[in-house]
């Protein structure tokens, strides 16, 4: 293990004295910083590390005499929180497809390798339950079973967040492999919390055993079932329902209809991919009470004769995500919607053609809900350049704090959303903190101007330029703002903009 002469100086000894659970939580990740680095490709053979822990091959020899292990002078209240941080925060990394067994999706982080560093912090780490209570299997490989088996045995009876992928081009042998695996995950399914599956058809009828009730604690669900008959992914799926405390749906494969017997009056987050009827979507649409997130992509199939008009208000609903739909779909959604406590809404793709039409039905929209927008997010590449403008510079976006645009932004975009003291009438986005724009195709001065109206509001700003050949005034007056203070800016230039090769100035 490794040995420190004295108390470190990143952590005080008021932290050490775990004098409040913010110092347990900040001197454990410290301390996970400093002693565990990046995780490597996890093996089935344990791998002795503790040489890369040792201190002593970076401190003279001398210093490291007669002085104590850090496992002695940590509290192991300490220890363990460096354990947790260290399994659900440090190097975050997106799925690549790779074979791997991990803590969650979004890392490449385990306790089994804690358990690779010395018996002590081996005992240590198989003590505390939290850290074995999530597991990701991606491409699983047969070596893989005998781990799942442990992760399953250490969470003892500890709720369960499960993430289980099978591909496509999965082998034979990766198969049998993944059915062995998902045995011993069903065998723990009263203790499921979180399930997602993205699983093929060749695995489908693994789930006989689940019947109504198997999954009592459930809480969200995430499913991919590409390709499975219609009577086993019902079959799967009715045992989820039974669930009375599932609240968080998302079903990312495309079906022709809403998917059936769903408790959607319990549910407070729906992510949703379909074909629909128009008028059954929103009768099942109105049922959810309690619905605080929506992610939908939907393809309307409209009613011949459709039987009402009303407009639908959903009193809890705050966050709104709209995928690729057509710009049909996106009015038929926005007429009949009412969302007075809307925060956030992102539109992924915006609308696809330079029709006006949906950026009049949005604003429409926003301003019959009479909410207090906080975020907008919209992408796309087709636009209207007059209806943008109109729509970001209108009353219903007054109390944006984040804006993320990654459509084109051009001059007239930029000057109109430049902050003007307004002396008649309104002035655009008066309260904007922190803005993206990803394809600013802008004339060189343009940028500066527009962010130095806006200095006193705006805490961080990432900007991509890619109009002009060379920007000259915005690489000097983004020199100039190292000055100012409490604000972030990032900014990507074109190469050629300046003398060096560097692509962005980073300032804060």
């Amino acid at each position: 293990m490794a040995f420190l002469s004295q108390s470190p100086h990143f952590v005080g000894h008021d932290v050490l004295r775990l004098a409040s659970p913010r110092g347990l939580r900040n001197a454990g990740r410290h301390f996970s910083q400093i002693f565990l680095g990046r995780d490597r490709e996890i093996t089935t053979t344990p791998i002795d590390i503790s040489k890369s822990l040792r201190l002593d091959a970076f401190i003279p020899y001398s210093i490291t005499q007669d002085v104590p292990c850090i496992n002695n002078l940590l509290p192991v209240e300490i220890i363990g929180e460096i354990f947790r941080h260290y399994v659900f925060d440090v190097n975050p990394d997106p799925i690549t497809g790779y074979s791997r067994i991990t803590a969650h999706a979004g890392a490449r982080t385990s306790a089994i390798t804690l358990c690779h560093v010395c018996s002590y912090w081996r005992t240590l780490a198989f003590s505390i339950s939290s850290l074995w209570s999530s597991l990701c299997v991606i491409w699983p490989k047969m070596g893989y079973v005998h781990l799942v088996r442990l992760w399953l045995e250490k969470s003892r009876s500890r709720p369960l967040s499960l993430y289980l992928a099978q591909y496509h081009s999965s082998k034979e042998h990766d198969i049998a492999a993944m059915r062995q695996i998902l045995e011993l995950c069903i065998a723990t399914a009263p203790r499921w919390r979180e399930i997602s599956l993205n699983l093929t058809r060749a695995l489908q009828d693994m789930f006989c055993a689940l019947k109504d009730g198997s999954t009592e604690s459930l809480e969200s669900f995430d499913v991919g079932l590409s390709k499975w008959s219609q009577s086993r992914k019902n079959q799967l799926l009715d045992a989820f329902y039974s669930s009375p405390f599932l609240r968080r749906v998302k079903w990312r494969l495309f079906e022709r209809a809403l998917p059936a017997n769903l408790p959607w009056k319990q549910l407070s987050a729906v992510t949703l991919k379909c074909q629909s009827d128009s008028e059954e979507f929103f009768t099942v649409l109105s049922q959810c009470d309690r619905l605080e997130f929506l992610e939908v992509e939907v393809f309307f199939i409209v009613s011949a004769s459709p039987t009402s008009h009303s407009i639908i208000s959903l009193h809890n609903l705050f966050d709104l995500r709209l995928g690729m739909m057509s710009t049909t779909d996106f009015e038929t959604l926005f007429n009949r919607l009412a969302l007075p406590r809307l925060k956030i809404i992102e539109l992924r793709y915006s609308f696809e053609d330079s029709s006006p039409q949906g950026w009049m039905s949005l604003c429409n929209f926003l301003s019959r809900s009479s909410c207090q927008l906080s975020s907008f997010t919209c992408g796309g590449h087709n636009f209207n350049e007059a209806e943008v403008m109109g729509t970001l510079t209108c009353s219903s976006l007054s109390s944006l704090v984040d804006l993320s645009l990654s459509i084109p932004i051009t001059d007239n975009i930029m000057n109109a959303l430049t902050y003007k003291k307004a002396c008649h009438g309104f002035s655009p986005l008066p309260l904007l903190r922190h803005l993206i724009f990803s394809n600013c195709q802008t004339s060189d001065g343009v940028f500066s101007t527009f962010i130095d109206s806006r200095l006193s509001t705006v805490r961080s700003v990432e900007v991509q330029l890619r109009g002009a050949p060379a920007y000259p005034n915005d690489v000097e007056r983004v020199k100039t703002l190292q000055q100012v203070e409490d604000i972030y800016i990032v900014v990507d230039y074109p190469v050629c903009a300046t003398q060096s090769s560097r692509e962005g100035d980073f300032l804060k």
